[in-house]
């Protein structure tokens, strides 16, 4: 008759899974010490509702401390002070201590399954039975995120309502909410609440080889495909439906490339419990966090890496179950199922008198008995190690539920338990995998009113692999021979050698990209271009499969296509790249050589000396492939000269301006306008260029100094004078007539009406020549007009002023009289107005941009977009004054050329940009006015432009 004392049963009217056979596995090795191992434990999948309804307390609340003690029953203790934020069921104070049992101090630990593990700083939801123990293990105990709690995949406040609506004592239990087996078929896997959208991963996984490995033995698999990048992620085999996946890395990443990944199947602890990966996805995780689909792999067994030091291992029982008079029959029998396969027995010894786990742990003795454990608990398992062996084991049922042989509904297999129970102690992990057996011994889920009492091939598998290592346990060696270390040029024939020292070399297989198996007799020919996987490996007479070796082949049998610019012509300095490409093995050398020369090597090409070039180039490849050559030719035209023009005051750089632009003899007429302002000089541009003279500067009431020897130089028998009296005195008229020159003058009342007599002479002077067309300026500003005086002087066509809001009526007569039919405008409508410009009458072109140096390179673009020059010479002058552009403006007129304004301290961006659009053109840049006018480091940026 069982001993004992008995306890409450509970009934289950429905079928409730048998719940995870939970195992994990810990090793501590402390010098003449024997520490707790872990203890495994049979928890009972448990739904919100049914651990609700099981509780005395439900509470919210925040993990204060947690503190390992020393206790008399289970060597170490832990206490886990609570402050709770809500109480959903029962009562609870400003603090709440809950007691676990395990935990470490110092170097002793005590693991215990599925004790929940507990860290500061948490928020938690437990599930309390009336003695304070959490219920159900890790199930009751459940982490609070923000507003979620991410094992049910609901909002905080979705599981409240189900812990408040849950059914009261007497009322039926919910099914289980996790994976399991119902009525002996899988329940469907928990809905995820989720609004995410699932992208395509990067990494693609190709095969998996050998196509099933055990867990924990140190085994390898390699994973083959592409994008796995060059450094290290980690491999993620999947454990249950719900949890965390177990994963590969670092130290358990033996091989990593971008198309190659050998790996350990690992084993870990997660949420506190041992656990091992079962048949289910396996997904590459790059170092970047892309993840691959998952490819479902097969995990035979388990191994938690200990075991028992001797041969076997005697054990008590105490039958001390009320349920049954049958469960040592039972409790033998699964031993004997594990004694008949391998060399390790487990014997019976005798009865035992232990009926709960609160005993002291280390008595030495083996002992299998019934306890009243919390609820959600059918058994709970315990282990000593000592140096990676195992030298004690208990196992006590949970007596608070019906245990039988299995037939009757709702009870509970012993025999069934107990094997599985006893793989545990042999160190056999449990396997939750979706693809796992159902048949298996340590697969982790049951059912009540079933049984499952024979071992499956992979439980034997791994009991001999942990007891019983004799025979050959290692797998072939393969080699290949003829596969090129990189790229190459030719054909290639791989032929595959294996060897085994011990069983023999029964089959050797091969395979290429994403070609089916196949297996090797001859060697293997390769000829097409490209990159082909050839994956290979062996089997031995004793079924040990080698991990798959890959050979990449690759074959590159065209040259690489090198190209040079189209530009036939370049300025200062030739420098461009020779672009070569290959779209095999890649480019590993360019060679050049300059009008047949030495060979050079590299892509970029630089050449200074001016004249006609040729360039002959090629490339070669990785595989060895040389292009032939190709030929470049170009020519390199001289960097325009660039010259400042200044002299020591305006009159003096206007002198200077003529000196560098007119030749001796070169003129008959010189037109002469006031320095102390500019607006008579702009207009004169247009006239000056009636004359091909050139535009001189004057004070108002002397002759500028070196003025006359000028005018001599050029053989000038005639001045022109732009401007009233007070503008060039009639003092300064007569001395030039004193020395033997004609004067005559045009002048107005103002700028507006001198401008209008100065077309008026254009208009005489040209004759039938007159093209009718003019520019129009605002006369209160120089820079609109300045920027406008070569192409007047050029085209022989007068400047008109205006005001910016309102037309002179001497201009509109000018227009009207000379029969002028079009206006080009210098300057946006701040300068000029559109009514302005409608006051004409006639049609008009505007060059206009945000600022006055835009505005200039507009003006320049207009000129040469309509061939009114072909700018060999550009003129550079600041736009922050007039003086010493005056004269410039008239002779880049003469010289065909244009003129830009920039500001004095830099040079702006319109005009580089204009004299870069024009550098095949320009053969010389002035720059008019010293320092002050346009400083040293604007002159540099010019010549640097071609550097």
């Amino acid at each position: 008759m069982p001993t004992g004392s008995k306890h409450r049963k509970r009934t289950h009217e429905n079928t409730v899974g048998l719940g995870p056979i939970v195992a994990a596995t810990f090793l501590a090795v402390v010098a003449s010490l024997i520490l707790a191992g872990p203890a495994f434990g049979t928890v009972l999948p448990m739904s919100v509702e049914a651990m609700s309804d099981s509780a005395d307390t439900v509470v919210l609340a925040d993990v204060v401390s947690v503190e390992s003690r020393p206790d008399e029953t289970q060597m170490i203790a832990t206490d886990i002070v609570l402050r709770p934020i809500k109480t959903l069921k029962g009562k609870t104070g400003a603090l709440l201590t809950v007691t676990i049992p395990g935990g470490t101090i110092g170097a002793e630990t005590v693991w215990v399954s599925d004790s929940p593990t507990f860290s500061p700083g948490e928020r938690v939801l437990l599930f309390l039975d009336a003695k304070g123990r959490v219920i159900a293990g890790p199930q009751g105990r459940l982490d609070v995120v923000g507003d979620a709690v991410p094992a049910k995949n609901e909002s905080l406040s979705r599981v409240e309502a189900r812990v408040i609506g849950a059914p009261r004592p007497g009322a039926r239990n919910a099914l289980p909410e996790l994976f399991g087996l119902v009525n002996g078929s899988a329940a469907p896997a928990p809905q995820v609440e989720s609004d995410s959208v699932v992208t395509m991963a990067t990494p693609v996984v190709g095969d998996i080889t050998p196509p099933r490995s055990p867990a924990g033995t140190g085994d390898t698999i390699t994973i083959t495909g592409s994008g796995f990048g060059a450094s290290p992620g980690s491999v993620e085999f999947f454990y249950r439906e719900g949890r965390s996946p177990v994963v590969a890395s670092d130290y358990d990443i033996y091989e990593w490339s971008d198309t190659r990944i050998v790996t350990e199947v690992p084993v870990a602890t997660i949420g506190g419990y041992a656990a091992a990966p079962g048949c289910g996805p396996v997904t590459v995780v790059t170092s970047g966090g892309d993840r691959s689909a998952g490819t479902e792999y097969t995990i035979t067994f388990a191994y938690g890496g200990v075991s028992w030091g001797e041969a076997g291992q005697t054990y008590y029982v105490n039958p001390n179950t009320a349920d049954t008079t049958g469960e040592l029959a039972m409790v033998q029998a699964a031993a004997a199922t594990w004694s008949e396969v391998g060399s390790f027995n487990l014997t019976y010894a005798g009865p035992t008198s232990t009926n709960s786990l609160s005993v002291s742990l280390g008595n030495g003795i083996n002992e299998v008995f019934w306890d009243d454990l919390a609820d959600g608990y059918l058994g709970m398992a315990r282990y000593y190690v000592i140096g990676g062996e195992i030298v004690q084991a208990d196992f006590a049922f949970n007596d608070d539920y019906d245990w039988t042989d299995g037939t009757a509904s709702g009870t509970y297999d012993i025999q069934s338990t107990a094997t599985h129970e006893m793989g545990h102690w042999l160190n056999l992990r449990d396997q939750y995998g979706d693809g796992d057996d159902v048949d298996e011994i340590m697969y982790g889920w049951g059912d009540s009113g079933t049984q499952k009492r024979s071992l499956h091939a992979y439980d034997i598998q791994g009991i001999h692999w942990i007891y019983d290592r004799v025979g050959d346990y290692t797998p072939p060696v393969t080699t290949a021979i003829g596969a090129p270390p990189g790229w190459t040029s030719s054909d290639v024939t791989v032929s595959l050698t294996a060897t085994d020292t011990e069983s023999g070399v029964a089959e050797t297989l091969f395979r290429t990209d994403g070609g089916s198996s196949q297996t090797y007799s001859t060697p293997i020919s390769f000829t097409a271009e490209g990159t082909t996987s050839l994956y290979y490996w062996s089997v031995d007479t004793s079924g040990n499969v080698e991990p798959t070796n890959v050979a990449v082949i690759q074959i590159d049998k065209t040259p690489p296509v090198t190209t040079a610019p189209g530009t036939a012509e370049y300025v200062g300095a030739a420098e461009f790249v020779l672009s070569a490409s290959d779209s095999r093995s890649g480019v590993v050398q360019t060679y050049w050589r300059l009008d047949g020369g030495a060979l050079q090597t590299g892509r970029t090409v630089r050449i200074t000396s001016p004249g006609s070039h040729t360039i002959t180039y090629y490339s070669t490849d990785r595989a060895g492939n040389t292009e032939s050559a190709n030929s470049y030719l170009f020519s390199l035209k001289p960097a325009p000269d660039v010259i400042r023009v200044a002299g020591s005051t305006r009159y003096s750089t206007a002198i200077k301006t003529s000196e560098h632009n007119f030749s001796d003899g070169s003129a008959s007429v010189a037109v002469l306008a006031t320095g102390s302002g500019f607006a008579d000089a702009l207009a004169a541009s247009g006239l000056a260029g009636c004359y091909d003279a050139p535009l001189l500067l004057t004070p108002s009431n002397s002759v500028a100094a070196g003025l006359v020897t000028e005018m001599q130089r050029l053989g000038v028998s005639e001045v022109v004078i732009v401007g009233g009296y007070s503008a060039v005195s009639e003092s300064v008229a007569g001395q030039l007539r004193e020395a033997g020159y004609v004067v005559t003058r045009i002048g107005g009342s103002d700028r507006y009406d001198t401008a209008a007599k100065v077309a008026r002479q254009i208009a005489a002077l040209e004759g039938a020549e007159f093209v009718g067309e003019a520019f129009l300026t605002r006369g209160d500003s120089f820079a609109d007009a300045l920027a406008a005086a070569p192409y007047a002087y050029s085209r022989r066509m007068p400047v008109l002023l205006t005001r910016p809001t309102s037309l002179p009526g001497v201009t509109q007569r000018a227009v009207d009289d000379l029969h002028i039919s079009k206006a080009y405008i210098a300057g946006g409508t701040g300068a000029v107005s559109d009514d302005v410009a409608g006051q004409l009458g006639i049609s008009y072109e505007r060059a206009a941009g945000t600022n006055r140096y835009v505005t200039a390179s507009k003006v320049a673009d207009l000129a040469i977009s309509k061939a009114w020059v072909a700018p060999t010479t550009a003129g550079i002058t600041t736009g922050q004054n007039y003086p010493d552009a005056l004269s410039g403006g008239a002779a880049m007129g003469a010289r065909d050329g244009i003129m830009l304004l920039t500001p004095s301290a830099s040079l702006c961006t319109p005009a580089e940009n204009v004299l870069m659009d024009c550098e095949h053109e320009i053969e010389e840049i002035q720059v008019f006015g010293g320092n002050g006018a346009v400083s040293a480091s604007a002159f540099d940026r010019v010549s640097g432009l071609w550097e």
